[in-house]
């Protein structure tokens, strides 16, 4: 096995939990991490990363990982970028955030909302329904 950094890109909404976060944070040479739309991840498991030294770009939009997080977010040396949503990391957060540490880019992902903004007439269906069969239906996203 090569020493060189990797990359893990875990499937949104895959049921990750905290506890399958202990596992990740055993991979040493870890350098990316994707955990989108993975609710049961919280704080604490953002916590079993910490080991990971080489993490520098994680993207944690649809977890439940919170600005409470910042402090453990500061402990990744390397970390260069991170993904969130605006709703759990709003305006004033991600100001603080970047404060705190300014060579981290910050980047917004809206969401479905943004993907299908201006979509529903396109679409001639409701916005409410497109949203259920995305969810339901998620074939080629990865």
């Amino acid at each position: 096995m090569g020493t060189g950094n990797s990359t893990v890109k875990i499937v949104d909404q895959t049921d990750l939990s905290d506890d399958d976060l202990k596992v990740v944070g055993t991979m040493t040479n870890l350098s990316s991490l994707t955990m989108d739309n993975n609710p049961k991840v919280t704080n604490q498991g953002l916590r079993h990363l910490l080991p990971l030294k080489n993490m520098r770009w994680m993207r944690i939009a649809g977890t439940s990982i919170t600005p409470a997080a910042i402090d453990d977010l500061k402990k990744f040396p390397l970390l260069s970028s991170i993904v969130v949503f605006p709703d759990r990391f709003p305006k004033a957060v991600r100001h603080r955030l970047k404060k705190e540490l300014p060579s981290l880019d910050i980047s917004i992902d809206q969401g479905l909302d943004d993907r299908l903004r201006g979509k529903k007439n396109e679409l001639g269906i409701p916005l409410d329904t497109v949203k259920s069969l995305y969810k339901a239906h998620p074939v080629g996203r990865q």
